[in-house]
């Protein structure tokens, strides 16, 4: 391209940021069925790791925005890294509002300080701006605002906890691998042995407080009856820090995942969904499936000490059940890969063993998975006998001994819907209102 002709280019992108900005709305560009970068219903923090013992050591805090001027109720579920729910809260949004998650007072059992008009009728715990609007959620009563501090007391944290002593030990143990009373002293994480909490986190849309979990009958429900509603208005980013290692804070988006109620994309029984590992593919959670083939950014050594750490979500497929405590893993675990090709800057090719991603949700050592200084990875996250599952993949890039890091989403090359409708023949109703991949991908691709 003539300098001339990047020049006028450039200009015509600048116009076009300009125009979008004058005229931004939340879903002027939700597609349903990608993953694309809009407000959505659901939001996913993909992987999350807090130190219990060291506060120098690794911690995530999530902060969650309401796009809308519509007051929002949310419900917020952690999971363990092989995909198992442990608690829920719910926390409540003005219009415009933010709410801020410190996964470390998480595990110390304090929630977010939130209530709607209900609980709050003088707004101290949940301010409404002029633009807002701030509604009572009666539902809510006794369980908004969490256990605390008084809401007159400025900047104080609760002085007792929503989990009693026993529960909090139980949730703390059962992100760590450790026997926890949550399961009659089984458990359900992988031991790492280092009193890390690790694992990862939803947050939906919902229309009443509610203690079920998102695997719990009447928590999704045709014709609008369940928990949840279908309002794109969120989105979010999680910053990472970890003091110990000298790696300066990490920052990256939540992951979207829109709804929709009567979309074929995302509502033919079948058709992989969101949640559908939780009511047997039956599209009930109307919520677009993640994608099953990405690629991102590898960087590893040089002069300039680069090491990449890849966050990987999983779908596990189906629900998983705790285990018997220094056993084998609970099926379906380990995950094999369907495909892991790392590409040089030359388009050097290798493939990497299939069994390095194995859980739901994990940090993966870039050095594991290619053996170049630079370049890309290539994820298909579909099993290794061919079953497609979705997922969801990143890169950290730091620089070691500095505050120098990096973090880039991974690109879509397919979604876990098109992975199921390719090479289909007959292609099966699900299939009808599936959009073709826009590229090939895969070792059969011929020039």
């Amino acid at each position: 391209m003539s300098k001339s002709a990047l020049i006028a280019h450039s200009r015509w992108l600048a116009a076009c940021f300009v125009a979008a900005a004058c005229w931004w709305s939340p879903s002027a560009q939700a597609v349903v069925g990608t993953v694309d970068s809009a407000p959505a219903a659901t939001l996913l923090l993909p992987y999350f790791e807090t130190d219990l013992a060291n506060p120098n050591g690794p911690q995530t805090t999530v902060r969650v925005s309401n796009a809308s001027a519509t007051a929002m109720l949310l419900h917020a579920t952690l999971y363990t890294d092989l995909g198992i729910p442990t608690l829920q809260f719910d926390t409540y949004l003005t219009g415009y509002d933010s709410v801020d998650i410190d996964m470390r007072l998480l595990f110390k059992g304090i929630v977010p300080q939130t209530a709607s008009a209900g609980q709050d009728p003088t707004d101290r715990i949940s301010p409404r701006g002029p633009l807002s609007q701030d509604i009572n959620f009666a539902s809510c009563s006794g369980i908004l605002p969490p256990p605390g501090l008084p809401p007159t007391t400025p900047g104080g944290l609760p002085a007792n906890t929503t989990w009693d002593a026993g529960t909090l030990e139980a949730i703390r143990a059962a992100h760590t691998g450790q026997a926890s009373t949550l399961w009659s002293g089984q458990c359900g994480a992988v031991a790492h042995g280092d009193n890390i909490a690790r694992g990862y986190m939803t947050i939906d849309t919902v229309n009443n407080c509610t203690m079920r979990y998102p695997s719990d009958p009447g928590y999704f429900a045709p014709n609008f009856a369940g928990d949840v509603t279908y309002q794109n208005v969120l989105y979010g980013t999680a910053t990472t820090i970890d003091r110990m290692q000298r790696r300066t804070v990490l920052t990256e988006n939540l992951v979207p995942v829109e709804a929709w109620y009567n979309d074929p994309v995302v509502s033919t029984p079948g058709i992989q969904t969101f949640y559908g590992r939780f009511n047997g593919n039956t599209a009930i959670d109307g919520r677009e499936a993640l994608g099953t083939v990405w690629t991102s950014r590898n960087m590893e050594g040089s002069a300039y000490a680069y090491e990449t750490q890849f966050v990987v979500w999983r779908d596990p497929g189906q629900a998983v059940s705790p285990f018997a405590c220094g056993g084998a893993l609970p099926a379906p675990f380990p995950l094999t890969t369907r495909e892991v090709a790392a590409f040089d800057e030359e388009e050097n090719v290798t493939f990497a063993s299939n069994n390095l991603i194995p859980y739901a949700t994990q940090l993966v050592d870039g050095a594991s998975l290619s053996p170049y200084t630079f370049g890309i990875v290539r994820f298909d996250l579909g099993l290794a006998d061919g079953t497609v599952r979705q997922g969801y993949v990143s890169s950290r890039i730091l620089r070691l001994g500095a505050y120098d890091a990096m973090t880039f989403p991974g690109a879509l090359l397919m979604t876990a819907p098109q992975a199921q409708c390719m090479g289909a023949n007959p292609s099966p109703p699900m299939c009808a209102n599936v959009p073709p991949p826009s590229i090939g991908v895969g070792r059969d691709i011929q020039f």
